[in-house]
């Protein structure tokens, strides 16, 4: 209808860019700033605790995807599916960062796992070697845990979240009045920071 902005439409490619970089990576970068927030009430670099909390949500979400072609079943490693960065997993991402960054705190603080630099050692390399430990330590709990709960539950904990947070909504989508809480319960989700319409989605596509 408009021919003279026909010539947009090459730049196409550059908003899709800017979508994915913002809110398909969502989780991945909220993270970062919770690893920051909190590392920075409780006293922490922030800088280590940013970078944590971005690496630790990492290893909780699926780095994996099924591929099919033409009816042919395959696994795709070290890629990470949109539904893992974006709102979907965004509440995994925010208990994981404030989780994390707790028990980094509280690891910090043993003297005995620290590692101790002579005097003369510059006193950000001194740093960066007492931390260096505790973020080892948190790092391999997160991992391990991850991992572990793969390997008991067959899913991720990312997807169990998600799951359990849908499930409930099962019983009551398929009423009038389960249309009607669904929509408040989307609007609640709203309030404490998950994307409340991802969540109900599911259960309202269907109907």
């Amino acid at each position: 209808q408009f021919p003279a902005l026909s010539w947009l439409s090459s730049l196409s490619p550059a908003f899709t860019t800017i979508n994915f970089a913002t809110m398909t990576t969502m989780t991945l970068s909220i993270s970062v700033l919770i690893g920051v927030i909190h590392g920075r009430s409780n006293g922490l670099n922030t800088m280590y605790t940013g970078i944590l909390s971005f690496i630790s949500v990492m290893c909780v979400i699926p780095t994996s995807v099924t591929v099919v072609v033409e009816g042919l079943n395959g696994i795709a490693n070290n890629v990470i599916p949109a539904s893992s960065m974006n709102a979907q997993s965004l509440f995994v991402g925010m208990i994981v960062s404030i989780l994390v960054v707790e028990l980094y705190s509280k690891l910090s603080k043993v003297e005995k796992i620290k590692i101790k630099m002579p005097e003369q050692v510059p006193a950000n390399i001194a740093t960066s070697f007492n931390n260096l430990i505790p973020i080892l330590v948190t790092l391999l709990v997160v991992s391990i845990s991850a991992t572990l709960f793969l390997k008991f539950t067959g899913t991720y904990f990312s997807d169990f979240i998600y799951s359990i947070l849908q499930a409930p909504l099962e019983s009551v989508a398929q009423t009038p009045y389960g249309v009607i809480f669904l929509a408040v319960a989307s609007s609640i989700f709203w309030v404490l920071g998950i994307h409340g319409s991802l969540v109900i989605m599911p259960l309202l596509s269907p109907l």
